[in-house]
């Protein structure tokens, strides 16, 4: 495996910040780069692999509580029937409401 480090974004495509959050803002941008959170590598091949989040990231809810997705996933991987999975945290149409946020998994089964 080729050097693992933080992955950062640039482009016209990539946002220019959080709407109303300029702590958030400045948390995760610095020389025009988006720091995303998440380890990876290129291969010899340029080739792009993510590897896992950086550690101690965690994704904050409004009602003050910190998830932390490696944990929840490390928990149910633990099950043979799930091959593959992915936790995050999604916001409703209406941000601020109570519910608006949530903990979603994807998953890939282990058929």
């Amino acid at each position: 495996m080729d050097t693992c480090g933080e992955i950062a974004l640039s482009g016209p495509s990539v946002m220019k910040g959080y709407y109303n959050r300029p702590q958030a803002t400045a948390e995760v941008f610095a020389g025009g780069w988006l720091y995303t959170g998440d380890l990876g590598y290129t291969d010899a091949k340029g080739n792009y692999f993510i590897t896992g989040p950086r550690e101690g990231r965690h994704r904050s809810f409004s009602s003050g509580k910190n998830i932390y997705p490696e944990e929840i996933e490390a928990y149910y991987l633990r099950t043979p029937w799930i091959k593959e999975l992915c936790v995050l945290g999604l916001e409703s149409r209406k941000p601020g409401e109570p519910l608006s946020e949530r903990l979603h998994g994807v998953i890939v089964p282990e058929l």
